[in-house]
């Protein structure tokens, strides 16, 4: 299906539906980004456990970042 059938589909809806199913979605929406900030962290913290990824104190990461800017 495209966008633009579903759209066109949801059209068909109630305005009660519709409003259902923008709360379904924005809740699937929600758990997907919480999966994927889940995913992220577990693979950080492995790298960081194989040394793959090393400890810095804010300092020494702000001081990286005003320096990656200026380039």
């Amino acid at each position: 299906m495209t966008i633009n059938q579903i759209l066109e589909a949801t059209e068909q809806l109630s305005y009660q539906q519709r409003e259902l199913l923008l709360q379904v979605l924005s809740r699937r929406q929600v758990e997907a980004r919480r999966s994927q900030i889940a995913r992220h962290a577990k693979k950080a913290r492995q790298d960081f456990q194989s040394g793959q990824l090393t400890a810095e104190s804010a300092e020494e990461l702000i001081k990286r970042l005003h320096a990656s800017l200026a380039e």
